[in-house]
């Protein structure tokens, strides 16, 4: 029991003392005022298709890879990933750097070689007097590139001067530094995402624009990924699994207004592996039918291929295409548009004769 409540104080301690600084952050304009800086310098780099480069020694390492990671991925929102890079990610090359030209040059080096003019570079040091972080802000400094640090309390009147903004926490704990600065990113994700335009169904714009230049009347859908959020490493295994997307289902009510038919073409291997019944995916896509209707629009027909390996049927083979011709007789898949996620829609697509559209490329900044 002692033991246990020595542990608790411990963990009191820690949280009492990590709380107390990102409360004085909270209180601090001139801090706040310096992340929304930083915030919007890389909010126009982003714009302007340029990248983000981020560095940290130590723990400082793994907060900038995660970072990197909400970037090239996602923090909340489905959007176009962006280009961010972590100089802290290839061990290889780190070693490498280290051993022929010192550690001190590990980032300066890779800044010489891949940084350019509008780019962003962002340090990580909770005490700012690392020398490696130092000759990466003179790099920087000297082919143009902008350099922004987050640091501790009692940051190097070096690392201040080459900065173009430097925020130093209130701790000189570096623990608390990394800890305050990785609550720091999250809410500058977050103001990177609410600032830059989402996938907000532009991408059905393009559908129907390509449908009014190309004559098509007939639209094939991919599901999983296209119609509704696509579950990472997972199948929908239950009509409550299934939720549309916003942009799909403001949309499809002009969809139904611009195409003669209407039809999804989706591989549902997990039928074939005995995860779903044929009987549990009919439930699956009744419902999914009524959603589209209740956004009034449509779905015409669906066709899916059950199998768990290659098939005849299973997309990028074009068996649902031979099953629809023969419910639409006389359709025309040249004068198609065809939406997907995929390598199999996109060849699918180039062997029905099809215009294939991809919603991942037109994921847009």
């Amino acid at each position: 029991m002692a033991d246990n409540a020595l542990a608790i104080s411990v963990f009191q301690r820690e949280i009492n003392s990590l709380t107390r600084a990102l409360t004085c952050v909270s209180g601090d304009f001139a801090a706040l005022s310096a992340l929304d800086s930083i915030t919007k310098a890389i909010t126009d780099t982003i714009t302007q298709g340029k990248k983000i480069l981020v560095m940290g020694n130590g723990g400082f390492a793994a907060v900038g890879q995660h970072f990197i990671s909400e970037l090239m991925g996602r923090y909340t929102e489905r959007r176009a990933p962006i280009a961010a890079i972590s100089l802290d990610s290839n061990p290889a090359l780190i070693t490498c750097i280290a051993n022929d030209f010192g550690y001190e040059r590990i980032y300066s080096r890779q800044i010489q070689a891949i940084a350019e003019k509008g780019d962003i570079i962002l340090a990580l040091t909770a005490s700012g007097r690392s020398k490696n972080i130092l000759e990466a802000a003179n790099t920087a400094r000297n082919k143009g590139v902008r350099f922004f640090a987050i640091t501790g309390s009692r940051p190097d009147a070096t690392l201040s001067q080459m900065a173009e903004c430097c925020i130093a926490l209130p701790s000189d704990k570096a623990a608390h530094v990394q800890d305050t600065a990785m609550c720091l990113l999250h809410a500058m994700c977050m103001a990177i995402e609410e600032s830059i335009p989402a996938n907000n169904g532009s991408i059905w714009q393009t559908v129907m624009q390509t449908a009014s230049d190309n004559g098509a009347d007939t639209l094939l859908l991919d599901r999983d990924g296209v119609i509704n959020t696509l579950l990472p490493n997972q199948y929908v295994t239950t009509p409550d699994m299934l939720h549309i997307e916003n942009g799909f289902l403001t949309a499809s009510k002009a969809l139904a207004e611009a195409f003669s038919r209407i039809i999804i073409v989706s591989n549902q291997a997990c039928v074939g592996k005995g995860i779903v019944s044929e009987k549990m995916l009919a439930c699956i896509h009744q419902r999914l039918t009524e959603m589209v209707e209740r956004a009034g629009g449509r779905i015409d027909a669906i066709y899916y291929a059950p199998d768990a390996g290659e098939s005849s049927r299973r997309k990028p083979a074009t068996g649902m295409a031979l099953d629809i011709e023969a419910d639409f007789p006389g359709i025309d898949f040249t004068k198609a548009v065809m939406v997907g996620d995929s390598y199999s829609d996109q060849l699918f697509a180039e062997r029905i004769g099809a215009t294939y559209i991809d919603v991942n490329a037109n994921e847009t900044l």
